[in-house]
């Protein structure tokens, strides 16, 4: 079994993989009726805003892979950015509500 299904494989790159799964469970949001806000700049730690109930909520959305162990589907957990010195991870501790994750391998 591939990793990614074919309309993700052909997405080579993680940030496109990352924009497209960001799409996707945005409109998953608005068919629902729940109102999506999306911040102005892209160096906020949280993807985007969904009003529940006269509540916001900050999500952060990560694509889902298969596990190699079979049954689960795993996402990373850590924001990774590239600096002139290497790579930083951060974690989203006391910076988003939820996670929304996308397995485009279920999708298909």
């Amino acid at each position: 079994m591939e990793e990614f299904p074919r309309q993700f494989s052909k997405l080579e790159e993680t940030q496109k993989r990352g924009q497209a799964t960001e799409a996707l469970l945005k409109a998953q949001f608005m068919v629902r009726d729940i109102l999506v806000l999306v911040p102005e700049y892209d160096n906020e730690p949280y993807d985007f805003v969904a009003e529940i109930e006269d509540t916001f909520y900050k999500i952060q959305a990560k694509t889902a892979y298969p596990s190699p162990k079979g049954g689960t589907v795993l996402f990373e957990t850590v924001s990774t950015r590239a600096r002139s010195d290497g790579y930083v991870r951060d974690d989203y501790c006391d910076t988003i509500d939820f996670f929304a994750v996308h397995n485009p391998v279920l999708s298909e």
